[in-house]
């Protein structure tokens, strides 16, 4: 019992003298991910109404539209959901995670409201799983073009001597 907690104090001691790290985004990566992301959705959007409509509706015009009555919605629900899924993913390293991240959370967050919109009505449930698709992989493409404007910053860990101390 006494070696095992000896053993946990140990392991516990060379985390404290590791550098933490943290990712720090900036307001010009958030804002680029999250317009990239529109963008893209919005571009997607159009391009299924052309080929569902035929060529017979608003065709390439319907981008205008998807651009101006999504931009409010871009901002008041995107843009928040972006900050909250990007806060915890802060302490994770490797990026590709965090683009993985980004998918599932917006992914799941669109499927949601959609099938609310719809009323959780089952005709609509292969729309809803194509949105909701689409709008993964308009977060993930949003997020991975941002790879190097994202820093890693280590941070000094409470008690830690400097590196030119040590």
């Amino acid at each position: 019992m006494m070696a095992e907690a000896g053993r946990h104090h140990a392991q516990a001691a060379r985390w404290a003298k590791e550098d933490r790290f943290s990712m720090r985004y900036g307001a010009t990566a958030l804002l680029t991910g999250w317009f990239v992301t529109f963008l893209v959705f919005c571009l997607g959007l159009t391009a299924a109404h052309v080929v569902a409509e035929g060529g017979t509706g608003f065709g390439w015009n319907f981008l205008t539209l998807a651009l101006i009555f999504g931009f409010p919605v871009a901002v008041v629900v995107g843009l928040p959901l972006a900050i909250l899924i990007a806060w915890p993913l802060r302490r994770v390293d490797n990026q590709w995670l965090h683009v993985a991240g980004f998918a599932l959370g917006v992914g799941a967050a669109m499927a949601l409201a959609t099938a609310l919109i719809s009323g959780f009505d089952k005709g609509a449930g292969w729309w809803v799983l194509l949105l909701a698709l689409w709008t993964a992989v308009s977060a993930a493409m949003g997020r991975a073009s941002v790879m190097g404007m994202v820093a890693r910053r280590n941070l000094p860990v409470a008690g830690a001597l400097p590196p030119a101390q040590i």
